[in-house]
C-alpha cells in the first residue's frame, strides 16, 4: 500500500507539492515548519500541499486503494477493537493530547491502526 502512495506522490509533476505532502503527511513537520524551512509563508505551503492532495485524490489507483483499505478496517479491525477497553483509552489519551499540541486527523488513525496491529498481534483483540 505504501509503495502505491509514494508512486503516486512521485507522479505528482510540481516537486514542491511532493516535498511538501511528504515532509507534512509522512515525516510529520507542521507546515509552519516546512514554511520556515524553505522561506516561505506557512499559507503559501497549505496551498502547494492542498493543490497536490487534489491531484492525488483523483488518483484512480488510490480511491480503489482507499476503498479496499476502508473495506479491510471494517471487517478486520474495527469490529475487534470498538469494545476494547485499550481503544478507548487511547481515544481519552488522543483527546487529553489535543488539549496540549495539533494530532492529524491521519495521525489519530494511524494511532488507532498501531493499536489494533499490537492487539491482533498479541491476540487480546479477539478477547
Amino acid at each position: 500500500m505504501q509503495k502505491i502512495v509514494r508512486e503516486e506522490l512521485a507522479q505528482l509533476k510540481d516537486a514542491k507539492q511532493q516535498e511538501f505532502i511528504t515532509d507534512h503527511y509522512l515525516h510529520e513537520q507542521s507546515y509552519q515548519a516546512i514554511a520556515t524551512k524553505y522561506g516561505i509563508s506557512r499559507e503559501r505551503v497549505r496551498q502547494i500541499a492542498s493543490a497536490g492532495l487534489r491531484k492525488l485524490r483523483n488518483s484512480k489507483r488510490l480511491r480503489s486503494l482507499h476503498g479496499e483499505f476502508c473495506n479491510h478496517l471494517q471487517t478486520r479491525f474495527i469490529s475487534l477493537i470498538e469494545f476494547n477497553p485499550q481503544y478507548f483509552d487511547l481515544i481519552r489519551d488522543i483527546r487529553e493530547r489535543q488539549k496540549r499540541e495539533y494530532i492529524s486527523y491521519g495521525k489519530q488513525q494511524a494511532l488507532i491502526y498501531q493499536l489494533t496491529a499490537d492487539m491482533l498481534k498479541s491476540g487480546h483483540a479477539t478477547d
